[in-house]
């Protein structure tokens, strides 16, 4: 962790990462490599309060790939679609294993808008706030 965030945290502020210990788990899997290993990598990560991991059925995101075009060398992989979901799926059982909230959430049908208010309603409100009333109660892993 960079120290700079050190304060930032202490402060209550919130920290928003699109790339973290989730997304190890499952890029650095696809390259064979064992997931102990990549949690032995990343035994000083700072866990996450909650994680948020994105998916879809793999239909939609190889639908969503070929319309946006391949971004890296895994979407050469006609199977990679199903295969990162099961990955992630894995990863946000290894991340609730370590104590981590975990949000999934399906976005096969699901707008951005949507997709957003899941995910604003799931972050914990900023420390000597008072709890949104509309704040689930128990965001957990859904498939």
């Amino acid at each position: 962790m960079d120290v700079e965030f050190d304060p930032l945290l202490k402060d209550g502020c919130t920290l928003v990462c699109d790339r973290y210990l989730a997304s190890s788990l499952v890029l650095q899997r696809l390259d064979g490599v064992p997931e102990p290993f990549v949690l032995a990598l990343n035994r000083h990560v700072l866990l996450p309060d909650l994680a948020v991991i994105l998916t879809a059925d793999p239909e939609s995101i190889a639908a969503r790939i070929a319309k946006r075009g391949k971004r890296h060398r895994f979407h050469d992989d006609p199977n990679g679609p199903a295969r990162e979901v099961e990955l992630y799926r894995e990863a946000a059982q290894t991340l609730m294993a370590l104590g981590v909230e975990v949000l999934v959430l399906d976005t096969t049908d699901a707008t951005p808008t949507d997709v957003a208010k899941r995910i604003a309603d799931a972050v914990a409100p900023p420390r000597g706030s008072v709890d949104s009333p509309n704040r689930p109660v128990d965001p957990t892993v859904s498939t």
